[in-house]
């Protein structure tokens, strides 16, 4: 066989054209411009369904990492775009692991209302600056006349999006028009893409020490980490328990003593602070009102001991100081968030007023002893509700927040406020006094929900839903009619 006849013979082995997805993988270009070019899709493009508000954007931004990383040595744009999109990734997977604490919401306020989200906002409009300059570099050395519209066209496409994004700009025929044109363009810089491909250019693969497959371990392990450390360290509300003393002043014990002769639940009694104990100084009445409340929501039958108790501080005007107090018959175990919210009379009657300042601890058993903690936020809060049929509201509630220990007995809550009557103008005393005060438990059932809502929040934002499979809300409404003739 002669030279020329082993030529024919290898050239007969081998097809004309290798498959397209041969191409693709072994063609650098290609790769690294389809990377990009799906990753900005999936960053700008969200669904606000199955998790896809988190789970695109986090693809996207590996997909820019990867991209952008195969050319940074074609020129200096290519490099910047690389640097802003490890910045974006880094920024991507902070954010999904502050979405997994309970300060979740907090965290994207912050963002909002801070100069982060525009400098974000800015860097995504350098990246697109770049991308345009770091193509036409590219056309410029491969022999072509620089022609990027359709990047020019990104530009402004981004520019004119960015200002609806920091206003929420939610009109559905303007936010469609440009979502079309967000789509033609990116399939033009596809176009732009293939058009170097075929002309033959050629990318020098960047020297790495990691490959890509370790590039996304490294991303995704960053990711889990902070996960898993979101639901270890922030999934609950820092408190300070600390085991009572059991040595008592002589002035609560003869106080406790007066309200236990009026009626006042003992072992309530022995739940309540000083301060509210010494506040009910000189009591002239106390009445009692004591129900067991079916938490049936997913707590197989736990259920709630609620209790309220009203005191008559003083006749003229009438003051009374309100407890609200509930207790676990059985332990619910660490679930995250815990809040309270109570609906003080002044709400239903508008002859009542607060006075003075909120009380209240919470409370458990561990290990044959009594412990006790503040909460961790205690005051009154407004805020507003639009229903399903989209009619406002607006609700003020006290609001007490907490989280209950892992493994303890006995756990306890109560709530304290005091109610002033407004002195009529005729300044006549009414025949009764009615004390309309009720209280809203909200417990949350299960640890993994994301993104994460407190107890509180979700209250806020559910609140006609009793239960809705993380949360459940326990009510306890409570009526007093007491008649005038017990100043």
């Amino acid at each position: 066989m002669n030279e020329r006849e082993l030529d024919l013979l290898i050239e007969s082995t081998v097809s004309d054209e290798p498959p397209e997805d041969i191409v693709r993988d072994v063609t650098p270009w290609r790769r690294a411009t389809t990377r990009i070019l799906v990753g900005l899709a999936m960053s700008t493009i969200t669904l606000q369904f199955l998790l896809l508000q988190y789970i695109l954007p986090t693809v996207g931004a590996i997909l820019l990492v990867l991209g952008f990383r195969a050319l940074r040595s074609e020129n200096l744009w290519f490099r910047a775009a690389w640097y802003i999109s490890a910045i974006g990734a880094v920024y991507q997977i902070a954010m999904l692991a502050a979405c997994a604490t309970i300060y979740s919401q907090n965290v994207s306020a912050l963002v909002e209302q801070t100069a982060l989200q525009p400098i974000i906002l800015a860097l995504g409009f350098a990246r697109l600056v770049c991308l345009r300059q770091g193509l036409a570099a590219v056309q410029k050395k491969s022999g072509m006349e620089p022609h990027v519209g359709a990047g020019t066209a990104l530009l402004v496409l981004y520019a004119v999006m960015l200002p609806l994004g920091l206003v929420n700009y939610s009109g559905w025929f303007v936010v469609l028009a440009l979502l079309a044109l967000y789509v033609f363009i990116i399939r033009l810089l596809f176009k732009l893409s293939a058009e170097l491909d075929e002309a033959g250019y050629c990318v020098q693969p960047s020297p790495v020490r990691l490959s890509d497959t370790g590039v996304v371990c490294v991303l995704l392990g960053a990711l889990l980490l902070g996960l898993a450390a979101a639901q270890i360290f922030a999934s609950s509300y820092p408190m300070h328990w600390q085991k009572t003393e059991s040595a008592a002043e002589a002035e609560t014990e003869e106080i406790k003593a007066q309200l236990t002769a009026l009626g006042f639940p003992e072992d309530i009694l022995a739940d309540l602070t000083d301060s509210d104990i010494l506040e009910c100084g000189g009591a002239l009445y106390v009445d009692v009102q004591q129900s067991v409340v079916y938490a049936n929501d997913g707590l197989d039958g736990n259920d709630i001991c609620a209790t309220a108790v009203i005191v008559l501080l003083n006749a003229q005007p009438e003051t009374w100081k309100v407890f609200h107090h509930f207790r676990w018959e059985e332990s619910p175990g660490f679930r995250g968030t815990e809040s309270v919210q109570v609906r003080p009379a002044s709400i239903y009657d508008i002859d009542w007023e607060l006075g003075g300042s909120f009380g209240g601890q919470v409370l458990c058993d561990m290990d044959g002893d009594v412990y006790t903690s503040p909460f961790y936020s205690l005051g009154e809060n407004t805020y507003s509700y639009t229903n399903f049929f989209g009619r406002q509201s607006e609700y003020t509630d006290i609001t007490a927040n907490f989280s209950l220990p892992n493994k303890a007995e006995n756990q306890r809550v109560y709530v304290s406020y005091t109610a002033k009557e407004k002195i009529p103008p005729t300044g006549e005393a009414t025949e009764e006094t009615y004390i309309t005060s009720n209280m809203f438990y909200t417990h949350q059932l299960r640890r993994l929900q994301y993104p994460v809502y407190t107890a509180q929040e979700k209250r806020q934002t559910g609140f006609w839903l009793s239960s809705n499979g993380t949360f459940t809300t326990i009510e306890a409404d409570n009526q007093f009619i007491v008649p005038s003739q017990t100043d």
